[in-house]
């Protein structure tokens, strides 16, 4: 019987600061394949939990990197303002 690996992280978002955001604990799962739809089915009759696909985090982690190529080339062509890194840093 294989024993599913469970890691627990919290991704703080630097990007966008949104007021009265909830936030949630994120969960890596390691789900033996033979058992993954089972738990799948599980997992979605639990209403405070969220279920996010691969694809969909692969399809969101596009897109930002999308905006941030955009907001570089506006940046570079003098269109948006900027800061330095040093003043960025400094809010933390």
């Amino acid at each position: 019987m294989r024993i599913s690996n469970i890691t627990a992280v919290h991704i703080p978002s630097f990007i966008n600061f949104e007021i009265n955001k909830i936030y949630m604990k994120q969960v890596v799962l390691n789900i033996d394949e033979k058992k993954y739809k089972f738990f799948m089915e599980l997992v979605k009759n639990f209403d405070f939990i969220t279920v996010t696909t691969e694809d969909a985090v692969k399809k969101q982690t596009l897109k930002e990197i999308a905006q941030g190529m955009q907001a570089a080339m506006l940046a570079d062509k003098g269109k948006i303002k900027t800061r330095s890194a040093k003043s960025f840093l400094n809010e933390f």
